[in-house]
């Protein structure tokens, strides 16, 4: 009995693994598609969803200051101030392991916690992003 739960945690910690580090590639490209967005056509909006793509891939660090920059370069454009700062603070402390904003580099204990244990934060991504990140994952793999 014994050696069949040790092969279920393995296999479910193997399989979890696995999902996160699909998850962790997906996002980076998605925040990649972002900049090159907010290079050809910079707008506040845009850099609220790189924010949220950033925190996924736990660059903290990086949306604490693109948030920031939000807040300080459009004060009376953003209606949702709250919901900004919420974002903010979650980068600040998004677990209870870690204090300040830093950009982590795909840690899976890290995102392990995160989910069990962290802050509730607001994710500014649209379907439309996800759907341009789906086609960009299709056109990589049939180029394979």
């Amino acid at each position: 009995m014994a050696k069949l739960l040790i092969i279920f945690l393995v296999a479910y910690w193997g399989y979890n693994y696995w999902k996160f580090r699909r998850d962790y590639r997906y996002y980076t490209i998605m925040a990649e598609l972002l900049k090159q967005d907010i290079r050809e056509k910079p707008d506040y909006v845009k850099k609220m969803k790189l924010s949220s793509a950033l925190i996924h891939i736990q660059q903290y660090a990086s949306a604490y200051e693109l948030l920031n920059e939000i807040m300080n370069s459009t004060p009376y454009v953003v209606n949702d101030k709250n919901i900004l700062l919420m974002n903010m603070e979650f980068c600040k402390n998004p677990t209870p392991t870690l204090h300040g904003p830093k950009n982590l580099h795909h840690s899976y204990w890290h995102h392990f916690v995160l989910n069990r244990l962290g802050k509730k934060r607001y994710d500014f991504l649209t379907e439309d992003e996800y759907l341009k990140t789906n086609s960009i994952l299709r056109k990589m793999k049939s180029n394979h």
